[in-house]
């Protein structure tokens, strides 16, 4: 039970682990999964990579672009759209 204070990682990951098993899911989450959506939500709304590379703790941001930036759907669909109606 929750008892109002901060959550640590591994009771977050308990609870995630039974989440996981009494929904069937195909796939197992954890609390890092949280950690990728957060890098990809701030890349979509156009966060400089230095600044989310510090966030999330990378020395440089090579590492930040390899691991997190999977280009989403929302940004290729903006770009593409920006692409298609582009004109000199």
């Amino acid at each position: 039970m929750y008892s109002g204070g901060p959550l640590n990682v591994s009771s977050v990951d308990r609870w995630l682990g039974i989440f996981n098993d009494k929904e069937k899911l195909t796939k197992d989450i954890s609390s890092h999964i949280f950690r990728h959506t957060h890098v990809s939500k701030l890349a979509e709304a156009g966060f400089p990579l230095p600044v989310i590379s510090d966030r999330v703790g990378h020395e440089n941001e090579e590492t930040t672009r390899k691991i997190y930036l999977h280009i989403t759907k929302k940004v290729y669909k903006k770009y593409d759209d920006k692409i298609k109606k582009f004109s000199f």
